[in-house]
C-alpha cells in the first residue's frame, strides 16, 4: 500500500494550437494539488487511485483517476504489465475543457454545449521492461485512450481516441 500528497501540472490549452479551438480562449497552466492511494491486492495486481484539484479557468476543476494494473516477470530480465484506467471529472473541468459557453458560441460558431460531470475517458496500456544489467533498463509502453460520455460528444473533439508510445532508457542509481 502507498499513499500521499501530490502536486501535478495542468498544462492548460492555447486556442492558437488548433483550428477547432479558435474563439474558445486559452486555459492557463495551473498547479493541481491532490492525493494518491495505491493498494497491492496480490504480488501481480495493483489498484491505483488519485484525486487532482485546481485545473481549468477558475482553478476548480476536479479529476479522479481509478485504475488497475497487472504485471508479471517473464524471465529474470523481462517484465510485462497491462493496465486499465478511467478518469472522472467534475462539471467545472468538463465545462472548461469540453463545453461551449454562450460567449464562446458567438466567438467560435459552435452551438452552446454544457457537459456534466462524469467519466471523461478510459485507457488501456501495456509496457515491457528489459533489464539489461543491474544498472540499465530499456522500457517500452503503449497506451490507448478513448474519450467517453459528454467529453466524447463535445463539438470541439476531432479525435475520439489516441495512441501514445514511449521508449525510454532507465538508469538505477
Amino acid at each position: 500500500m502507498s499513499y500521499g500528497a501530490r502536486i501535478t501540472a495542468d498544462f492548460g490549452r492555447k486556442e492558437r494550437r488548433s483550428a477547432a479551438l479558435r474563439g474558445l480562449g486559452d486555459i492557463d497552466p495551473r498547479p493541481e494539488i491532490g492525493a494518491f492511494f495505491n493498494a497491492n491486492l496480490t504480488s501481480n495486481l495493483t489498484l491505483n487511485s488519485a484525486v487532482r484539484y485546481g485545473s481549468g479557468n477558475n482553478r476548480n476543476g476536479l479529476l479522479l483517476d481509478l485504475g488497475a494494473g497487472w504485471n508479471t516477470r517473464i524471465s529474470p530480465s523481462l517484465q510485462f504489465s497491462a493496465t486499465v484506467a478511467t478518469t472522472w471529472s467534475n462539471n467545472r473541468y468538463a465545462q472548461d475543457y469540453f463545453g461551449i459557453t454562450k460567449e464562446q458560441a458567438v466567438n467560435s460558431g459552435y452551438a452552446e454545449f454544457a457537459p456534466g460531470p462524469g467519466l471523461r475517458d478510459v485507457r488501456l496500456g501495456t509496457s515491457v521492461i528489459y533489464r539489461m544489467n543491474p544498472k540499465w533498463s530499456l522500457v517500452g509502453s503503449l497506451v490507448y485512450s478513448e474519450l467517453i460520455g459528454d467529453a466524447r460528444n463535445s463539438p470541439i473533439v476531432r479525435q475520439k481516441g489516441s495512441l501514445s508510445s514511449v521508449i525510454a532508457l532507465g538508469y538505477n542509481f
